[in-house]
């Protein structure tokens, strides 16, 4: 991924792994307006998860399941992020019954698609 060392991408995935997701939401969005289109599939797949669990936050079920179906069908094909997917939907459950889970963590992603590396 080209845009593994842009500090917009990285400052997303801190606000993400903080609870945040509203701001990774909008710092992640900024990336994928300017990524390359092989890498746009990751990014909204992420974006999807980050509004998801915001929505779950502010206990809107209905836009939450919406917007993680849509982001788990960006992230087919993608092996990476299938772990993550399952996490995003634990704690927007958790969520969504009024707990406080941890926040899932962004996934370093060795095997994108185009050879590319995601490090933090």
């Amino acid at each position: 991924m080209r845009f593994a060392g842009d500090p917009q991408y990285l400052a997303g995935a801190t606000a993400f792994e903080l609870g945040d997701y509203f701001a990774a939401h909008e710092d992640w969005e900024a990336v994928w307006r300017r990524a390359a289109a092989a890498d746009r599939p990751y990014l909204h797949s992420l974006i999807q998860a980050a509004v998801g669990l915001y929505y779950a936050q502010r206990g809107n079920r209905g836009g939450s399941e919406r917007l993680r179906a849509r982001g788990r069908a960006k992230a087919a094909g993608i092996e990476c992020l299938t772990a993550f997917w399952h996490s995003v939907d634990t704690v927007a459950d958790e969520l969504l019954a009024h707990r406080q889970p941890s926040p899932p963590e962004v996934p370093p992603c060795p095997a994108f698609p185009g050879g590319t590396t995601h490090d933090r």
